[in-house]
């Protein structure tokens, strides 16, 4: 009588042997997909771009909670919950504007815009970039 317990109790274990039935759900969730704009305006001299990632998205559906913006210019980084942000760039040169957009299960993905800034007119290129791509 003992071991028909034991062997009852294996086959709780193994689960209810309906193949019909799940014992255990699995859920995946995919992160976003972050695409960064930038747009340029030159005011008195001073040349100021605003970076737009608004259009990044999550195909699960997940909102985009929060973006690290950074300008490539050696000032810190910009953690915020708005999609876009704009500030001056004091000199010409080339820089490289980055978002890392999160979305609320923390999964993170990185897209970069390179902002030449010349006189008389910048050049801008923007690139979207996907987690299993290696930025250049």
């Amino acid at each position: 009588n003992k071991k028909n317990n034991d062997d009852d109790d294996e086959k709780e274990q193994k689960g209810s042997g309906n193949p019909n039935q799940s014992d255990v759900i699995q859920c995946s969730n995919k992160g976003p997909t972050a695409i960064l704009e930038a747009h340029l305006i030159d005011f008195q001299g001073t040349s100021y771009v605003t970076v737009d990632a608004s259009k990044s998205m999550d195909t699960d559906g997940d909102q985009c909670v929060s973006f690290l913006f950074s300008f490539g210019d050696g000032t810190p980084p910009v953690y915020i919950s708005s999609p876009t942000i704009s500030r001056p760039y004091g000199k010409s040169g080339a820089y490289q504007a980055v978002v890392t957009v999160l979305d609320k299960h923390g999964l993170s993905n990185t897209a970069f815009v390179n902002v030449n800034i010349d006189e008389p007119s910048p050049y801008m290129e923007s690139i979207s970039s996907q987690s299993d791509i290696v930025n250049k």
